[in-house]
Formats: structure tokens, C-alpha cells, sequence
């Protein structure tokens, strides 16, 4: 058995890798690397990205002109976050709700857009 494990051995060691091994040693052993970005691709969920929040954005700032002329307590939400968040804690307040989407999706674009 041992002389087969080390005849194993000896065959990996002589062996030329050819195709995917034979680049990815290539391009690790010089450090050059070269991979397709898909541009079009990563502006393409880009656009889209942009559309979802143009949505949120007529949605959020529908919500505050319905807010605002539904009296106490919603009428201060546009002018004071906190009151919003408490008011939030105790219910689904769509004002709210619908802010919490446009950070998730805000952050989601940012980190797109570095790449």
C-alpha cells in the first residue's frame, strides 16, 4: 500500500494541470487575476434599484401628506422622528414602516453602487 500511496504521490507531483487548475495556477503563482465585471448587469440593478426607491419615495411622501392632514398624532410625524418611532412601537405606522424600506433599500444601493 505504501508504495502505491507514494507512486500517487509521484504521479501528482509530475502532473501538468491543464484548462480551469492550469489558470488558477497561472494566476495565482503571478497574481494576476482578470474577471469579467458584467457591467451591464450591475447597471441594470442598478437602474432597477432606482425605480424601487423612486416608488418608496412617492409612497413615503404620499403617506406624510396623509399624515399630515389626519391631525394629532400624525400631523408631527413629518417634523419629529421621535414621536414617530414611539408611535411606531406600539403599532405598524406606515410612515414608519414605509421609512425602515427606503433605509434597507438605501443601503442595499450603496453597497451596489461601490461595487
Amino acid at each position: 500500500m505504501a508504495s502505491t500511496n507514494q507512486q500517487q504521490v509521484a504521479q501528482a507531483t509530475l502532473w501538468t494541470p491543464k484548462g480551469y487548475p492550469r489558470l488558477a495556477k497561472f494566476m495565482g503563482r503571478n497574481d494576476i487575476a482578470i474577471f469579467r465585471r458584467y457591467n451591464e448587469f450591475n447597471m441594470l440593478n442598478l437602474l432597477s434599484l432606482q425605480a424601487e426607491m423612486a416608488a418608496l419615495r412617492a409612497k413615503f411622501f404620499n403617506q406624510c401628506n396623509v399624515d399630515d392632514i389626519s391631525g394629532l398624532p400624525f400631523e408631527k410625524f413629518s417634523e419629529n422622528f421621535e414621536s414617530l418611532r414611539e408611535a411606531a412601537a406600539g403599532s405598524n405606522e406606515e410612515q414608519y414602516v414605509i421609512l425602515l424600506e427606503i433605509r434597507n433599500k438605501m443601503k442595499e444601493y450603496s453597497m451596489d453602487l461601490r461595487d
